[in-house]
This record gives C-alpha cells, sequence and structure tokens, in this order.
C-alpha cells in the first residue's frame, strides 16, 4: 500500500491473493463457531453462531498490520466444516471467495461447492454486506441440491424440514439487527421428488415438489408461510399459515404449533377414486414434534365442495394423532359431519377402503340423507387393512335390506360399521306388502357380521 511507505514507512498489503488455501471451520453443540488454518489448529476468530462470524469481518482491520488491507481474494479453497450440532461435516473444494474492504462497507462474495459424499454436489453462492464499523448486515444465500435433512440443521426456521427425505433449492435473505444478533429471515424453498419420511423404516409419503415462501421472525419465533404448494401422486394443495418454534432446553426448535389453511385441493390416489375429488377447502391446528416424531391435530376441518347433485356443501371436523412407533406409521384420526346427503358419502369413500361395505351401500342405498355422523380409523404400518368405525342416523332414505324384499321408504334409523360388521336399526319406515298396502318395520335390525364374506352375504 502507498501509505504504509508514505506515511509509515513500512509495508502494508492492500491486496491479499490465496490459492488452494484450507481452512477449517467448526460448530460446536452450543452453536458456537470458530475458524482455523489448520485443522485442528488454534482458532484465529471465534463467534457465537455463523452470523455473528461473518459481521465480525472488518475487525481483522484494527490489526496494524492490515490497516490498509482493501481486498482479500481466494481461489481453489478448501474448507472443512465440522458440524457436532448436526453430528455431520461437509467439505467445499473448489472455493472462490472474494472480500472486499472500500467504500466504507465490507463485502463478501462466494462460490463454492460442496462434497458430502454422495453421487451429486451441492453449490452455494453467499453474499454479506455491511457499514464498516457496524454490527448491521444484510446476507443472502443461494443453495442448489441440498438435502432437505442437511439445510434443516442450520437454521431453527428450517429445523422442520429434518421430516423430509428429498433434495431441494432455497433462495435465504436475512438482516442482521445492530446488535449482532440475526433479524427476519425470508426464505423460498423449492422441494423436488421427496418423502415424508420421518425414519429410514417408515413407509415413504412421496410427492412429485413441493414450494414454500416463508417469513421467520426470529425474536417471537413465528414462520409466517405466505405459499404452501404440494403436488404428489395423490393429489394437489395449496395453503398458507403460521408456525410458533418451541424449544426444551436448547436454543434449537423441538416442536413447532402451528394453523394452516388449505385451498384447491384435489384428492386423487391411486386406484381409489375413479376421478379426482375436488374440495373447497380444509384446515388444521397440529404440533409437530420433531424428534421422536409426532403429529398432534388438535382440530382439523374439510369441507367439500355442492353436490353430487342438489347436495349441498357439507363440513367435517375432527382431531387425531400421527406418530412412528419402532419405524412404523401410527395414524389414529376421528371425525364428525353434521350432515351428508349418501352421494356425498359414496363420493368420499375410496373404494378399496372397506369394499364390500361400500358395494353394500352402492347396491342397496337409493338416497337419503345422514345425519350425527362420527367415524374414526386406526392405521398401523403393516397390518393387512386399517380399523374404521362409524354412526351416523339417517332420514328419508330409500334402502333395500335384502335384495329378495322390496325398498323399505322413507326410511329413519341408525347406520353402526364396526370394522367389518354392518349393522342397520331402523326407526321408522314403510315397506311395501306383497298382498297390497305398507308394513311398518319401526323396530327391524338388519345385520352383516362379516362384510368381507362374498356374496351372498349371510346376513340376519
Amino acid at each position: 500500500s502507498p501509505r504504509g511507505i508514505v506515511l509509515r514507512r513500512e509495508v502494508l498489503p492492500q491486496e491479499i491473493s490465496l490459492s488452494g488455501a484450507q481452512v477449517s471451520l467448526t460448530r460446536g453443540a452450543d452453536g458456537g463457531v470458530a475458524v482455523s488454518f489448520n485443522t485442528g489448529g488454534a482458532a484465529m476468530q471465534e463467534a457465537a453462531n455463523l452470523t455473528a462470524l461473518l459481521g465480525s469481518l472488518d475487525t481483522m482491520l484494527e490489526q496494524p498490520a492490515l490497516a490498509a488491507l482493501e481486498r482479500i481474494t481466494a481461489d481453489g479453497l478448501i474448507l472443512n466444516y465440522d458440524d457436532a450440532r448436526a453430528g455431520r461435516g461437509w467439505t467445499v473444494d473448489g472455493g472462490q471467495v472474494a472480500l472486499d474492504f472500500t467504500g466504507g462497507r465490507t463485502r463478501l462474495d462466494s462460490d463454492l461447492v460442496l462434497l458430502s459424499g454422495r453421487d451429486f454436489v451441492t453449490t452455494l453462492a453467499l453474499s454479506f454486506e455491511s457499514p464498516r464499523g457496524s454490527s448491521e448486515a444484510a446476507l443472502s444465500v443461494r443453495v442448489d441440491d441440498v438435502l432437505a435433512a442437511d439445510i434443516a440443521t442450520q437454521s431453527p426456521a428450517l429445523s422442520w424440514l429434518g421430516v423430509l427425505e428429498a433434495r431441494l433449492s432455497a433462495e435465504l435473505d436475512a438482516r442482521l439487527l445492530p446488535d449482532g444478533k440475526l433479524g427476519p429471515l425470508r426464505a423460498a424453498l423449492d422441494i423436488r421428488d421427496g418423502a415424508l419420511r420421518p425414519d429410514p423404516r417408515t413407509e415413504p409419503v412421496n410427492f412429485q415438489s413441493a414450494r414454500a415462501v416463508l417469513d421467520f421472525d426470529p425474536v417471537a419465533g413465528r414462520i409466517s408461510f405466505d405459499t404452501v404448494e404440494v403436488e404428489s401422486d395423490w393429489g394437489a394443495a395449496k395453503g398458507e399459515g403460521r408456525a410458533y418454534l418451541q424449544s426444551a432446553e436448547t436454543d434449537w426448535p423441538t416442536a413447532l404449533v402451528a394453523q394452516f389453511a388449505l385451498t384447491d385441493i384435489v384428492l386423487d390416489p391411486p386406484g381409489l377414486y375413479p376421478e379426482p375429488v375436488r374440495l373447497a377447502g380444509a384446515s388444521a391446528d397440529f404440533r409437530l414434534r420433531l424428534e421422536p416424531f409426532a403429529v398432534d391435530l388438535g382440530r382439523f376441518t374439510i369441507e367439500t365442495e355442492p353436490g353430487p347433485g342438489d347436495a349441498p356443501a357439507a363440513r367435517l371436523a375432527g382431531s387425531g394423532r400421527v406418530t412412528v412407533e419402532d419405524g412404523g406409521w401410527q395414524v389414529g384420526l376421528d371425525g364428525r359431519a353434521a350432515r351428508l346427503e349418501a352421494a356425498q358419502l359414496l363420493a368420499l369413500w375410496p373404494e378399496r377402503i372397506k369394499p364390500g361395505t361400500r358395494r353394500w351401500f352402492v347396491n342397496n342405498l337409493a338416497q337419503g340423507t345422514m345425519t350425527d355422523i362420527a367415524g374414526g380409523i386406526r392405521l398401523t404400518q403393516g397390518a393387512e387393512r386399517p380399523d374404521i368405525a362409524l354412526t351416523h342416523e339417517f332420514r328419508d332414505a330409500d334402502v333395500r335390506v335384502m335384495r329378495t324384499l322390496p325398498l323399505v321408504r322413507g326410511a329413519q334409523g341408525v347406520v353402526s360399521i364396526q370394522n367389518n360388521a354392518l349393522t342397520v336399526t331402523v326407526h321408522d319406515g314403510l315397506m311395501a306388502a306383497p298382498q297390497g298396502g305398507a308394513a311398518d318395520i319401526a323396530g327391524s335390525v338388519f345385520r352383516i357380521p362379516d362384510t368381507r364374506i362374498p356374496q351372498p352375504t349371510p346376513a340376519r
């Protein structure tokens, strides 16, 4: 630097260029980070976290020998990142970094390639800019082809991604506040060909793509999801919501409490419906526990579209719990609806779920309104079939209790389905008698002990 020669009569570096340098970055279980030039060597810089480390870049200019420094560039950089909190490490090979201290600010730009021992590489572009002598800063990160489980370990706002088995691209923009702490964070996530799979032993719930745009307020611990979109072999949905992070003894999230609303819902599971089923909307209040995985559905609602025919829109409400036990899914859901037309029930009832019971409804229930509907399902991974229970009242129904008998018209009563048994209790209804007139069959009970048995199904 001319300034060093003229004013101080000593050589001061103005630009430093490095090639093939090897740097070690470590993060402890408490989130603290340290940088050293040799693996296992003495730390040359330490900070409470990664963002604080970036915010301290211009402190190197406080050293007299670097007082005239304007730029540092490095190519062929090898960075070993050992993360004790995540329990794993990454290696950057061939990275490029540029530090600029001119114009009264500190700016860092880097292009990095992360090697993780897999058959793909993760690319990361990072930029950081801060006024000289201030802890305030703007941080931008673009990462491509990163595992959801890996990026989930780097930010509390993304910790929930750890339950996914997928690769994604992410754009992150954040600010550092005057006190050096992380300010608001905005993230856009693009996830491809992944699965919900919190345990390697669980059957994956696959999806083709997912997209989320969110804002994170670290002070409130709040994640606001402006956009959530999911497409899978089972259908598609869009939504928005918010979640609050919960922590136990550490500053790292252990659970999220969330509220979401969904729209544009299309259900099209392979082989379950003859054509896609469209729902008007849905909402859910739930708690997601990250380790061990559990979802407690305090409340969920589903709203159907009007129809078929003149049937009004219906609303279903319920609660439930989804867990992973011994590596397998455990699902329990309970729901209620005030009213459903018979056609609506059959439109929502997949053909492969209790096919014998569903077939009886199709063949023997001509019309009717169902009220006070209550049902539940219990599903265990590896079980032959789910356990299902359903009860409801019916009115204004035309129903055939046996193929050889006339319809019961204007029937009222109760239907009970318990696993494979179907029971119909008639409180009121008339059946045309062969000799003329009508027979009052109030008080009659019709029961099929096992709907799995092929026709003619034993009944009484």
